[in-house]
């Protein structure tokens, strides 16, 4: 077999194997049917997380912040909300403000379900944004 045969087999092998990974037509035409900001938002659905409160997050929290995120059982959903899945989410939709890993360093507290006053911490304001969900000012 020449080395261009062997070339041309593995071209054909290789998009063969692209065109098997190609979403189905059912896939892209329900994507496309969304709005930008449906896409945009399609993260936060598929953790249950509501896209509202990361809106009022972006509102209080001041661009040059520090805050840190807790979760917990306190947080209707329909799968529990892991710090594995709402750190990152929080952490891209809240940018330019950065995510702490302790909660006793920083400046604001996002709370989905977690027990705010078990931290230790005073506030100098709490805003409830949805059942379980809690913004909260750090007192300094």
């Amino acid at each position: 077999m020449s080395a261009r045969t062997v070339v041309a087999v593995a071209l054909a092998l290789s998009l063969v194997a692209a065109v098997a990974k190609l979403p189905k037509d059912r896939t892209v035409a329900s994507v496309s049917r969304l709005s930008q900001t449906q896409r945009e938002r399609a993260p936060l659905a598929a953790v249950d997380l509501d896209p509202a409160l990361v809106e009022a997050a972006r509102r209080l929290l001041p661009r040059d912040t520090v805050y840190a995120v807790v979760t917990g059982a306190g947080v209707p959903a329909s799968q529990p909300l892991t710090l594995d899945a709402v750190r990152p989410l929080t952490a891209f939709w809240l940018l330019p403000r950065r995510q702490l890993q302790y909660p006793k360093r920083a400046e604001w507290v996002l709370s989905f379900g977690g027990d705010l006053d078990a931290l230790g911490l005073r506030y100098t304001r709490v805003v409830h944004v949805a059942e379980g969900v809690d913004i909260a000012e750090v007192r300094r």
